[in-house]
């Protein structure tokens, strides 16, 4: 699985670093990084849980080609 992020629609609130912070971040201007957007098993269930809690439906999930 992959990530992939609407920055457009993003409003740096940060639900999504504090359930998945080993994939997201937000950086002193509080914009989204994206620090590992290839999903292992190990982190999918944070990862979903990330994209799910985002009110702005900026995150999505996608399989890797």
């Amino acid at each position: 699985m992959r990530i992939d992020v609407d920055h457009a629609l993003c409003d740096g609130n940060g639900l999504c670093a504090e359930r998945a912070p080993s994939h997201f971040e937000l950086d002193e201007n509080d914009e989204l990084r994206v620090l590992r957007a290839d999903v292992d098993d190990a982190s999918i269930a944070a990862v979903r849980s990330a994209v799910h809690a985002c009110p702005k439906s900026a995150l999505q999930l996608r399989t890797s080609a």
